[in-house]
């Protein structure tokens, strides 16, 4: 139940944010297939099987948070999006929707609070990495990019 309300929370706030958050980098010509035309191991590759794989499309303005998704190997479920904001946050991000997600999130599933502060640990350990345009490095080797932020 508490799953399927932060699903909903997603879905009833996801147009709002879109709105509001300012993003410079545009996506636009990039689709699943584009994506998994890409060599594999690439970013771009891991990106397209990540977004087919969960029948996931690029959300416009959010194409950042599946590709830190592929980056640092977290899942989808509820607790694991939370997971990812509290890694984000970990790693320097400051934004409204992670900060909105992880009050949430905490709320809803307070006994997960120990598996969220060592994704904030983990997120605290790699280099700074959510700020990177990552369009520029979909032709990049996964393995490559984890290795010089040090994402685990």
């Amino acid at each position: 139940m508490k799953a399927l309300l932060i699903e909903k929370l997603h879905h009833l706030t996801i147009r709002p944010f879109q709105n509001w958050r300012n993003s410079s980098v545009r996506w636009n010509d990039i689709s699943v297939s584009s994506l998994l035309q890409y060599p594999e191991g690439t970013l771009g590759f891991n990106l397209g099987c990540f977004l087919l794989r969960n029948n996931f499309e690029l959300q416009p303005k959010f194409e950042d948070h599946d590709v830190m998704h592929v980056l640092t190997g977290i899942g989808i479920t509820a607790q694991d999006e939370i997971g990812m904001h509290y890694y984000m946050l970990g790693n320097g991000k400051r934004s409204f929707y992670s900060l909105f997600y992880i009050v949430i999130g905490t709320l809803f599933y307070p006994l997960h609070i120990r598996s969220f502060l060592d994704y904030y640990k983990k997120g605290g350990e790699a280099l700074h990495f959510h700020q990177l345009e990552f369009i520029k490095l979909l032709p990049q080797p996964v393995q490559k990019i984890q290795e010089a932020f040090k994402i685990n």
